[in-house]
Protein backbone atom coordinates (compact mmCIF):
# COMPACT_ATOMS: atom_id res chain seq x y z
CA UNK A 1 0.00 0.00 0.00
CA UNK A 2 1.30 3.37 -1.18
CA UNK A 3 2.05 6.03 1.75
CA UNK A 4 -1.21 8.03 2.38
CA UNK A 5 0.64 11.55 1.25
CA UNK A 6 1.77 9.95 -2.34
CA UNK A 7 -2.32 8.23 -2.26
CA UNK A 8 -3.48 11.74 -2.01
CA UNK A 9 -0.70 13.09 -4.27
CA UNK A 10 -1.72 11.14 -7.15
CA UNK A 11 -5.82 11.98 -6.88
CA UNK A 12 -4.69 15.50 -6.24
CA UNK A 13 -2.85 15.69 -9.51
CA UNK A 14 -5.32 13.86 -11.40
CA UNK A 15 -7.88 16.37 -10.27
CA UNK A 16 -5.61 18.93 -11.10
CA UNK A 17 -4.53 17.53 -15.01
CA UNK A 18 -8.67 16.85 -15.35
CA UNK A 19 -9.43 20.76 -15.25
CA UNK A 20 -6.72 22.26 -16.68
CA UNK A 21 -9.02 22.43 -19.89
CA UNK A 22 -11.78 24.26 -17.89
CA UNK A 23 -12.49 28.05 -17.71
CA UNK A 24 -11.72 28.38 -14.27
CA UNK A 25 -8.71 25.29 -13.58
CA UNK A 26 -9.57 23.69 -10.63
CA UNK A 27 -6.94 23.79 -7.76
CA UNK A 28 -5.48 26.86 -9.69
CA UNK A 29 -3.47 27.74 -6.23
CA UNK A 30 -2.75 24.92 -3.83
CA UNK A 31 0.93 24.13 -3.85
CA UNK A 32 2.47 25.64 -0.63
CA UNK A 33 -0.56 24.70 1.46
CA UNK A 34 -0.27 20.89 0.30
CA UNK A 35 2.98 20.24 -0.59
CA UNK A 36 4.53 21.81 2.80
CA UNK A 37 1.52 22.04 5.19
CA UNK A 38 -0.43 18.99 4.12
CA UNK A 39 2.35 16.98 3.57
CA UNK A 40 3.83 17.50 6.71
CA UNK A 41 0.65 16.46 8.43
CA UNK A 42 -0.18 13.00 6.84
CA UNK A 43 3.68 12.03 6.69
CA UNK A 44 4.42 12.96 10.45
CA UNK A 45 1.04 13.89 12.34
CA UNK A 46 -0.38 11.03 11.74
CA UNK A 47 -1.31 7.66 13.89
CA UNK A 48 -3.08 4.44 14.21
CA UNK A 49 -7.39 5.09 14.26
CA UNK A 50 -7.14 8.61 13.23
CA UNK A 51 -9.69 9.92 10.86
CA UNK A 52 -9.11 13.16 8.76
CA UNK A 53 -10.96 15.11 6.19
CA UNK A 54 -9.55 16.21 2.87
CA UNK A 55 -11.41 18.74 1.18
CA UNK A 56 -9.92 20.28 -2.25
CA UNK A 57 -11.73 23.89 -2.49
CA UNK A 58 -14.42 24.23 -4.90
CA UNK A 59 -13.39 28.03 -5.25
CA UNK A 60 -9.69 26.51 -6.57
CA UNK A 61 -7.83 28.16 -3.87
CA UNK A 62 -6.03 25.51 -1.69
CA UNK A 63 -7.15 22.59 0.55
CA UNK A 64 -8.88 22.11 3.99
CA UNK A 65 -6.96 18.90 6.03
CA UNK A 66 -8.55 18.64 9.46
CA UNK A 67 -8.37 15.74 12.08
CA UNK A 68 -12.46 14.07 12.68
CA UNK A 69 -12.36 15.10 16.86
CA UNK A 70 -16.31 14.27 17.43
CA UNK A 71 -16.82 18.27 16.72
CA UNK A 72 -18.17 19.05 13.05
CA UNK A 73 -15.95 20.23 10.83
CA UNK A 74 -15.63 23.78 9.18
CA UNK A 75 -14.96 24.02 5.20
CA UNK A 76 -14.97 26.51 2.21
CA UNK A 77 -18.08 28.82 1.49
CA UNK A 78 -17.71 27.00 -1.93
CA UNK A 79 -18.16 23.37 -0.42
CA UNK A 80 -21.24 22.19 -2.99
CA UNK A 81 -18.40 22.60 -5.25
CA UNK A 82 -15.78 20.71 -3.45
CA UNK A 83 -14.59 17.38 -3.66
CA UNK A 84 -14.18 14.87 -0.37
CA UNK A 85 -11.90 12.46 1.13
CA UNK A 86 -11.87 10.05 4.01
CA UNK A 87 -8.77 9.55 5.51
CA UNK A 88 -8.22 6.58 7.64
CA UNK A 89 -5.38 5.95 9.11
CA UNK A 90 -3.39 2.35 10.22
CA UNK A 91 -0.15 3.77 11.67
CA UNK A 92 1.69 6.84 10.99
CA UNK A 93 1.73 8.11 7.38
CA UNK A 94 -0.31 4.97 6.45
CA UNK A 95 -3.78 4.42 5.72
CA UNK A 96 -6.44 4.28 2.78
CA UNK A 97 -8.39 7.12 1.27
CA UNK A 98 -12.02 6.96 -0.25
CA UNK A 99 -14.28 9.77 -2.02
CA UNK A 100 -17.26 10.82 0.54
CA UNK A 101 -19.77 13.21 -0.23
CA UNK A 102 -20.60 16.75 1.14
CA UNK A 103 -23.28 15.16 3.34
CA UNK A 104 -21.11 12.70 4.59
CA UNK A 105 -18.26 15.17 5.31
CA UNK A 106 -21.14 17.37 7.10
CA UNK A 107 -21.70 13.85 9.29
CA UNK A 108 -18.45 12.12 9.48
CA UNK A 109 -17.76 13.81 12.68
CA UNK A 110 -20.49 11.54 14.89
CA UNK A 111 -19.02 8.32 13.85
CA UNK A 112 -15.47 9.23 15.42
CA UNK A 113 -15.07 10.91 18.63
CA UNK A 114 -12.30 12.17 20.10
CA UNK A 115 -9.66 9.98 21.28
CA UNK A 116 -8.44 10.08 24.75
CA UNK A 117 -5.77 7.75 23.58
CA UNK A 118 -4.50 9.80 20.85
CA UNK A 119 -0.83 10.84 21.59
CA UNK A 120 0.66 13.81 20.42
CA UNK A 121 3.93 13.55 18.30
CA UNK A 122 7.04 13.81 19.74
CA UNK A 123 8.01 17.58 18.31
CA UNK A 124 11.64 19.37 19.14
CA UNK A 125 9.37 21.81 21.70
CA UNK A 126 7.36 19.06 23.29
CA UNK A 127 10.93 16.85 23.37
CA UNK A 128 12.64 19.79 24.85
CA UNK A 129 9.96 20.31 27.33
CA UNK A 130 9.90 16.70 28.21
CA UNK A 131 13.85 16.60 29.25
CA UNK A 132 14.00 20.32 30.17
CA UNK A 133 11.16 21.74 31.17
CA UNK A 134 11.39 24.65 28.24
CA UNK A 135 8.29 25.06 26.97
CA UNK A 136 9.38 26.70 23.46
CA UNK A 137 6.20 25.85 22.13
CA UNK A 138 4.57 28.80 24.26
CA UNK A 139 6.78 31.29 22.54
CA UNK A 140 6.15 33.80 19.44
CA UNK A 141 7.95 32.87 16.26
CA UNK A 142 8.07 29.57 18.01
CA UNK A 143 5.55 27.29 17.54
CA UNK A 144 6.47 25.18 14.80
CA UNK A 145 9.87 24.68 14.68
CA UNK A 146 10.60 20.96 14.25
CA UNK A 147 13.89 18.69 13.20
CA UNK A 148 13.22 17.48 9.77
CA UNK A 149 13.94 13.73 8.88
CA UNK A 150 17.35 14.43 6.97
CA UNK A 151 18.80 16.79 9.71
CA UNK A 152 21.36 16.73 12.47
CA UNK A 153 21.32 19.83 14.75
CA UNK A 154 23.30 21.02 17.24
CA UNK A 155 21.16 23.36 19.22
CA UNK A 156 21.48 26.20 21.89
CA UNK A 157 18.94 27.02 23.96
CA UNK A 158 19.52 30.48 26.58
CA UNK A 159 16.73 30.91 28.30
CA UNK A 160 16.30 34.58 30.43
CA UNK A 161 14.03 34.43 32.64
CA UNK A 162 14.37 38.31 33.54
CA UNK A 163 13.61 39.09 30.51
CA UNK A 164 11.01 36.34 29.42
CA UNK A 165 13.15 35.17 26.20
CA UNK A 166 15.24 33.01 24.69
CA UNK A 167 17.85 32.72 22.15
CA UNK A 168 18.28 29.66 19.89
CA UNK A 169 20.96 29.14 18.09
CA UNK A 170 20.68 26.22 15.36
CA UNK A 171 23.35 24.88 13.38
CA UNK A 172 24.34 21.70 11.44
CA UNK A 173 26.37 19.31 13.59
CA UNK A 174 28.62 18.30 10.66
CA UNK A 175 28.57 21.86 8.38
CA UNK A 176 28.98 21.57 4.61
CA UNK A 177 30.05 24.16 2.32
CA UNK A 178 26.39 25.00 1.59
CA UNK A 179 25.26 25.16 5.51
CA UNK A 180 23.76 28.02 6.39
CA UNK A 181 22.21 29.02 10.52
CA UNK A 182 19.54 29.69 12.06
CA UNK A 183 19.74 32.15 15.00
CA UNK A 184 16.33 33.21 16.83
CA UNK A 185 15.35 34.69 19.76
CA UNK A 186 11.76 34.83 20.93
CA UNK A 187 9.92 35.83 23.82
CA UNK A 188 7.83 34.02 26.06
CA UNK A 189 4.17 35.45 26.62
CA UNK A 190 4.06 36.11 30.27
CA UNK A 191 0.93 33.88 31.70
CA UNK A 192 2.64 31.09 29.08
CA UNK A 193 5.95 31.72 30.29
CA UNK A 194 4.75 31.78 34.16
CA UNK A 195 1.97 28.92 33.60
CA UNK A 196 5.17 26.74 32.37
CA UNK A 197 7.20 27.83 35.08
CA UNK A 198 4.96 25.94 37.50
CA UNK A 199 4.32 22.83 35.72
CA UNK A 200 7.52 21.69 34.21
CA UNK A 201 10.12 23.48 36.78
CA UNK A 202 12.51 24.54 33.73
CA UNK A 203 16.65 24.59 33.39
CA UNK A 204 17.22 28.40 33.19
CA UNK A 205 20.64 29.66 31.48
CA UNK A 206 22.31 27.68 28.33
CA UNK A 207 21.35 24.46 27.67
CA UNK A 208 23.01 22.40 24.57
CA UNK A 209 21.47 19.40 22.49
CA UNK A 210 21.96 17.52 19.50
CA UNK A 211 18.51 16.98 17.86
CA UNK A 212 17.76 14.25 14.86
CA UNK A 213 14.90 12.82 13.71
CA UNK A 214 14.17 9.05 13.90
CA UNK A 215 11.22 7.31 12.68
CA UNK A 216 9.44 10.89 12.14
CA UNK A 217 9.93 11.52 15.63
CA UNK A 218 12.30 14.63 17.36
CA UNK A 219 15.06 12.83 19.10
CA UNK A 220 17.20 15.16 21.50
CA UNK A 221 20.18 14.57 23.68
CA UNK A 222 22.49 16.56 25.75
CA UNK A 223 25.87 17.18 24.92
CA UNK A 224 28.84 19.60 26.52
CA UNK A 225 29.36 23.13 25.55
CA UNK A 226 32.45 21.98 24.31
CA UNK A 227 31.06 19.99 21.95
CA UNK A 228 28.77 22.84 20.75
CA UNK A 229 31.82 24.65 20.84
CA UNK A 230 33.33 22.39 18.57
CA UNK A 231 30.42 22.64 15.97
CA UNK A 232 29.97 26.70 16.00
CA UNK A 233 33.96 26.59 14.83
CA UNK A 234 33.79 24.20 12.10
CA UNK A 235 31.01 25.95 10.99
CA UNK A 236 32.57 29.33 11.14
CA UNK A 237 35.88 27.79 9.32
CA UNK A 238 33.20 26.44 6.66
CA UNK A 239 31.44 29.50 6.29
CA UNK A 240 35.24 31.47 6.31
CA UNK A 241 35.77 29.32 3.46
CA UNK A 242 32.75 29.74 1.52
CA UNK A 243 33.21 33.78 1.79
CA UNK A 244 36.44 33.34 0.46
CA UNK A 245 35.35 30.95 -2.27
CA UNK A 246 32.64 33.68 -3.16
CA UNK A 247 35.08 36.38 -3.24
CA UNK A 248 37.27 34.77 -5.70
CA UNK A 249 34.68 33.75 -7.82
CA UNK A 250 33.51 37.61 -7.36
CA UNK A 251 37.26 38.73 -8.41
CA UNK A 252 37.30 36.46 -11.20
CA UNK A 253 33.85 38.19 -12.67
CA UNK A 254 35.37 41.60 -12.46
CA UNK A 255 38.10 40.44 -14.12
CA UNK A 256 36.04 38.92 -16.61
CA UNK A 257 34.18 41.96 -16.97
CA UNK A 258 36.95 43.94 -17.14
CA UNK A 259 38.45 41.91 -20.12
CA UNK A 260 35.10 41.47 -21.55
CA UNK A 261 35.37 45.78 -21.61
CA UNK A 262 38.69 46.07 -23.01
CA UNK A 263 37.75 43.55 -26.10
CA UNK A 264 34.62 45.61 -26.68
CA UNK A 265 36.66 48.53 -26.36
CA UNK A 266 39.05 47.46 -29.08
CA UNK A 267 36.19 46.55 -31.60
CA UNK A 268 34.90 50.07 -31.38
CA UNK A 269 38.14 51.17 -32.25
CA UNK A 270 38.19 49.14 -34.68
CA UNK A 271 34.70 50.10 -36.24
CA UNK A 272 35.84 53.59 -35.90
CA UNK A 273 38.94 53.05 -38.02
CA UNK A 274 37.34 51.05 -40.86
CA UNK A 275 34.62 54.17 -40.80
CA UNK A 276 37.23 56.60 -41.43
CA UNK A 277 39.32 54.90 -43.90
CA UNK A 278 35.62 54.45 -45.42
CA UNK A 279 34.57 58.26 -45.95
CA UNK A 280 37.94 58.75 -46.51
CA UNK A 281 38.11 56.78 -49.94
CA UNK A 282 34.57 58.74 -50.60
CA UNK A 283 36.23 61.85 -50.38
CA UNK A 284 38.40 60.46 -52.85
CA UNK A 285 35.88 59.78 -55.93
CA UNK A 286 35.16 62.29 -58.36
CA UNK A 287 31.47 63.79 -58.26
CA UNK A 288 29.72 62.65 -61.24
CA UNK A 289 29.64 65.21 -64.50
CA UNK A 290 25.98 66.15 -66.26
CA UNK A 291 25.70 67.43 -69.39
Amino acid sequence: MAALFEQIKAIVEAEVKRSQQAATPFLSNYKEEFYEFDKDTLNLHTQGGDCFVLELKGNGVGTNLDLVQGEPLVFSNNADDSLFYAIKCSDMGEGVVRPISYEKAQQIHKAHPKRSDRVARMTFSRALEKQYGLSLGATTFFRDFDVQADQDLAIRVTTRKDLLTADVTVLPAKPKGDTVYSNYSVRYDRNNFVANEKNHNPQFGSIYVKAQCKDGLAVINTVDKSFFDGVENDFESVYMQRVFDLDSKMDQVIDDSNKLKNELGQMIDGIKVVKQEYEHSQAKIPAPRFK
